[in-house]
């Protein structure tokens, strides 16, 4: 295992995607004024450049489509080596050249969206995203989502009430996982 991968293993943490992908993902779903969590949730990927004991996918491409939203979120983590899109790593360069991280709006228009503008344009806390917050976990449970379909290799239908998978009781053991003493955290918080 390589230095700083523990949350490669599904043990101790929840992968790239639970790592980066929480504020790029939130920014998303701020910006497009998802309020609630996906519907469908479809995830592939693997270890395909580091052949060590993780666990989780180091490439990973899920795709989120939400209830009567006319969307389709996709999100890609791929182990720090990507090219440049949009622009990004080229015209806006990052600190670390070699790593392009950011959000890209693809919409009728183009480049761009509604949702970027004001992500863009508003001053203080209304304009960061990860000041919104949401409440029960919204913020986190799209990476949640993802990584159990990852886990069980097919496509998950989501009730976003009820927060179960609908007909999988598979992935619905996946929601939670197997503390061990004392590290275990009580059923009500």
């Amino acid at each position: 295992m390589r230095h700083r991968s523990w949350h490669l293993l599904w043990d101790y943490g929840n992968g790239d995607i639970g790592n980066q992908g929480v504020p790029e993902l939130d920014i998303m779903r701020w910006a497009l004024g998802l309020d609630t969590h996906p519907t469908k949730i479809a995830s592939m990927g693997g270890t395909y450049i580091h052949k060590d004991d993780q666990e989780a996918p180091q490439v990973h491409a899920v795709m989120y489509e939400y209830a009567g939203r006319d969307v389709l979120l996709t999100f890609e983590t791929r182990s720090g080596l990507t090219n440049t899109e949009a622009g990004m790593g080229a015209e806006y360069p990052f600190l670390d050249k070699r790593k392009v991280v950011g959000v890209i709006f693809i919409g009728a228009e183009g480049l761009d969206h509604p949702g970027l503008q004001q992500l863009l344009h508003l001053p203080g806390a209304e304009a960061n995203p990860r000041a919104q917050g949401g409440g029960r976990g919204r913020h986190r449970r799209p990476a949640a989502l993802a990584n159990i379909a990852y886990r069980t290799g097919r496509m998950l239908r989501f009730d976003p009430q009820k927060e179960r998978f609908i007909g999988d009781e598979e992935a619905n053991r996946l929601l939670t996982r197997n503390y061990r003493a004392p590290f275990v955290v009580p059923e009500k918080v």
